[in-house]
């Protein structure tokens, strides 16, 4: 036995042997018998299994079928499809059983069709064995050619007694996303008008045989067998009601459940139904909204607010954003042209079954617009697009009380002169007949009439205009005279120039005012009942200009480098402008508005300017503030020269802060920088070369001011300076301190180097030709002597580089003998030995110590003295032995005359004398 899975869309073997179960699939297109197997079942026998595709479509299933015979067909149909409404006209629900319900294909290409759900009750009545029992010879010619004979109301085949099943097989799988497709449906509507309707289902029914637990085999035999719910025991035509809850769209079934659609349902209730799903009137955007009442000029309402307002009304407020909105068409029918969701598959499906959506047409081609002004309501007609968007919004600064104010409009007489704000509400109002069905059908003798729908059109209040006049650009209007100004008016003159563009000001806010509203209606003097502009209090004159003179210019920066500029700042005073706006047109109801204005400062340039002071002023108290020598350097005269001039500049300007001029011809000086001057040092050329240094002669400066300089302009010439040669002593140490292992050499080649290092140091030009040294000889190599020596230094006089004479100490300090004690190695003596030979060995030691280090001594014993010492501190004399082994000592000495004369200290130290 094989069997079918499932698996991704494909049935495979099983290898466990079974039979064939009945499942939704299993009716599908048979196309191999692959093995028979035996089973042993309650029946016996063998029953056959089949393997099928996982997808199938016939474009003609019933190619093949046979028309099931009339009499068992209308048998079925008799049974099914029993009145949904009794005599007495109330709804049987429970009679909905007996119908094929159906999917009405919400896309255009899917048809109206019946699936597994909905064919439950035809499988049921297949299912029993009434229709075999009741027509036993025709189902005897239907089993012919099939294998299979019939035993009473069951069959045999191949020794298996089986009941006989017919059952519907799937014409299209998959179908409308997965829905499998069982029964062909058509729908015939009878009535359009009216929304009666019949429907017949057509099915292909396969031939099975089935044992008691659900495994079948196929007879390979199909039958052609149509549903018609006309072939009943009392035909009846089906409302729209009826047919609805027959579907089984889930957005239909929704529809049925939300608004209670029952059997007995009227049109006029779908209708209202289909208003309120589908027809939403308000946006999402808001520009329409339809939950705020519009009210006349006493406040009533025209059409009280439901709770949930909707399409189904038969008055409805249209409160919309006359930003969005420009022409009558946009109202009226036209609002229910925007849908909600699932419209358009509700839509499909009523056109499927033959009937259409809602239609809406407005009740006449104008609009009745709401008098304000007279005690007529509405005015026939007499809405126009022009006044859709009318509505401009309230102004902001006026407040609440500027929204809905009358515009003073005539319409009758399309008279605007009395126009004020553009803030009236435009209440207009049109009717909108809707058809559906029998309801307001005029092709009908006895059509359903339903009210046209009224409706209330108002625009949404807004805030976001302003009269804004604070950005009114008063600058404009009295450019021309600040343009004007010269620098030697007064500023009476000017104010006079101000005033007198009072009458322009007050011209030039009107035009701004009608151009910032953008209201071709609005009349100027309807709403401006008076303008004044002024000055704080003073609302007649504008004054207070001032005159400022500023911080003064330097001509360079004008093309002209002698002279010094002052402008003028023009401050001028700030305007006040007060407006009194009307409400209504008329100066009994004010609104009062002001708003202060600030004008630029603007700078008036100076035509002529004033000369700069003469550099001169600062000659007769220039002086520098010292006297130069050769170890002077270039650098540093121009520096004293720098900063002689700019402390006698800054000296005379704290003096004379407004300059030399006279009043009306001088101006504030400024604190003088570096900047402000150029200084031009004569070199002197006679003489030895001295570096960056000056040398010997008479030097002066051309002092010029700069561009740059504020204050002054020329130049000139400053008292000359003698330069000397500089005195040795500048140059000379203070003081050289070494020890005695220098020699005369040495310490006269360190004076000369120093002496010449602290020249360079200077700047000078010196060579150890310009002067000489005393006191030591650079040829001596004798070692110099403790004590303080005098080193006199003599300038030479060579090319007046130097001058005079200068003195310093030499400071010779001894030398530690300690140095030379790792020099002395006197190694272990023996008992016995002469104290003699140890003091000759150590003498011979030091000697030769004291020599290396160059100072050629003959008789050390002049210079030290040695002192043996025993274990007890006795001192030995020269003619002692070392009686005994132990620890001695050795101190050398320094003598006080001979050896003090380079040396200090002692050394002090033990050795050992061994048995």
């Amino acid at each position: 036995m094989v069997t079918e899975e499932k698996n991704n869309n494909s049935l495979v073997s099983s290898p466990s042997p079974m039979r064939r179960k009945l499942s939704r699939k299993t009716n599908l297109k048979i196309f191999a018998v692959i093995g028979t197997v035996a089973i042993a079942a309650g029946l016996g026998g063998v029953i056959y299994s089949i393997v099928t595709p996982s997808s199938y479509h016939s474009k003609n299933p019933w190619a093949n079928a046979t028309l099931l015979d009339n009499k068992i067909t209308g048998m079925i149909n008799y049974q099914l499809s029993k009145p949904l409404v009794d005599l007495n006209g109330d709804s049987v629900p429970k009679n909905l059983a007996t119908y094929v319900s159906f999917n009405v294909g919400e896309k255009d290409s899917i048809d109206i069709y019946a699936n597994l759900d909905n064919i439950k009750v035809i499988q049921e009545i297949f299912a029993k064995n009434d229709w075999v029992k009741n027509n036993l010879s025709i189902v005897e010619t239907m089993l012919k050619g099939t294998g299979a004979t019939l035993s009473g109301t069951q069959i045999i085949y191949q020794g298996n007694r089986l009941n006989l099943v017919l059952r519907p097989k799937i014409l299209t799988y998959p179908y409308n996303d997965g829905d499998d497709k069982y029964g062909l449906v058509t729908v015939i509507p009878v009535d359009k008008d009216r929304g009666l309707f019949t429907y017949k289902i057509r099915f292909a029914l396969q031939l099975i045989g089935t044992d008691n637990v659900g495994y079948y085999v196929d007879l390979n035999k199909t039958f052609d067998y149509t549903y018609d719910t006309t072939q009943t025991a009392i035909p009846t035509w089906l409302n729209l009601s009826q047919m609805l809850n027959l579907m089984s769209n889930r957005k239909i079934i929704t529809l049925v459940q939300k608004y209670g659609i029952v059997l007995d349902t009227s049109n006029e209730t779908i209708l209202n139904a289909l208003l309120t799903e589908y027809y939403p009137i308000a946006k999402a955007d808001n520009s329409i909204i339809i939950n705020e009442e519009i009210v006349n000029k006493n406040g009533a309402p025209f059409a009280t607010i439901t709770d949930n307002p909707s399409a189904s009304n038969l008055a409805l407020n249209i409160k919309y954003n006359s930003k969005k909105f420009n022409a009558l068409k946009q109202f009226g029918a036209s609002l229910f042209d925007y849908h909600s969701n699932n419209y358009g598959a509700v839509a499909n499906i009523f056109t499927k079954i033959g009937i259409k959506m809602p239609t809406f047409t407005n009740v006449k081609n104008s609009y009745d617009l709401y008098d304000r002004n007279t005690d007529r309501t509405f005015l026939d007609g007499a809405m126009r697009n022009e006044r859709v968007n009318s509505y401009r919004g309230y102004i902001e600064e006026m407040g609440l009380g500027s929204d809905n104010v009358s515009d003073n409009v005539n319409y009758e007489n399309n008279d605007f002169s009395r126009y004020v704000w553009g803030s009236e509400h435009q209440i207009f109002s049109n009717e909108v007949l809707i058809q559906f069905l029998n309801i307001n059908n005029n092709g009908l003798a006895d059509k359903v009439n339903r009210d046209p729908t009224k409706m209330y059109y108002d625009q949404q209040s807004y805030t976001d205009r302003s009269i804004n006049y604070q950005q009114f650009n008063v600058v404009n209007n009295v450019k021309d005279v600040i343009d004007n100004i010269q620098y030697d008016d007064s500023e009476q003159t000017i104010d006079n120039l101000l005033t007198n563009k009072i009458a322009v000001i007050k011209t030039s806010l009107k035009n701004y005012l009608l151009e910032n509203l953008n209201n071709k209606y609005i009349n100027i003097d309807n709403i401006v009942k008076e303008i004044t502009v002024g000055v704080r209090t003073n609302t007649t004159t504008i004054a207070g200009t001032t005159f400022n003179k500023q911080p003064p210019v330097n001509g360079m920066l004008r093309g002209n480098n002698n002279k010094v500029y002052q402008d003028k700042m023009l401050t001028f005073p700030n305007i006040v402008i007060n407006v009194k706006f009307s409400y209504d047109g008329t100066i009994n109801n004010i609104y009062d508005l002001s708003y202060e204005y600030e004008i630029p400062n603007k700078v008036v340039k100076d035509p002529r300017g004033v000369d700069k002071n003469m550099l001169d002023v600062l000659q007769p108290n220039f002086v520098l503030p010292k006297t130069y020598t050769t170890l002077d350097s270039m650098k540093e005269l121009y520096n004293d020269y720098q900063q002689a001039i700019i402390q006698g500049a800054n000296e005379w300007e704290r003096n004379h802060p407004m300059g030399s001029g006279q009043p009306g011809n001088n101006y504030p000086v400024e604190t003088s920088r570096g900047d402000a001057f150029n200084i031009a040092v004569n070199e002197v050329s006679v003489g030895r070369y001295n570096n960056n240094n000056l040398r010997v002669g008479v030097y002066n400066a051309k002092i010029t001011a700069t561009k740059n300089s504020l204050n002054y302009q020329g130049h000139f010439h400053t008292t000359g300076i003698t330069v000397t040669a500089a005195p040795i002593s500048a140059i000379s140490l203070p003081q050289l301190v070494v020890d005695s292992s220098w020699t005369q050499q040495r310490a006269y080649r360190e004076i000369k180097t120093q002496i010449l290092r602290r020249a360079q140091s200077r700047g000078l030009n010196l060579n150890e030709y310009d002067f000489g040294i005393n006191g030591v000889s650079e040829n001596s190599l004798v070692k110099l002597e403790t004590g303080d020596k005098t080193i006199t230094i003599t300038a030479l006089g060579n090319d007046n580089v130097l001058t005079g004479t200068a003195t310093f100490n030499l400071i010779v300090n001894p030398v530690w003998i300690s140095k030379y004690q790792d020099a002395i190695n006197l190694g272990k003596q023996k008992v016995g030995s002469s104290v003699r030979n140890v003091i000759s060995t150590l003498m011979n030691q030091v000697k030769e110590a004291v020599n290396r280090d160059g100072y050629n001594i003959n008789d050390i014993s002049n210079y030290v003295t040695i002192i043996i010492i025993d274990s007890n501190g006795v001192w030995l004399n020269d003619n002692d032995i070392f009686r005994t082994a132990g620890t001695y000592w050795y101190n050398i000495e320094i003598t006080t005359i001979n050896g003090a004369r380079y040396f200090e200290g002692r050394i002090h130290r033990d050795f050992v004398v061994e048995s």
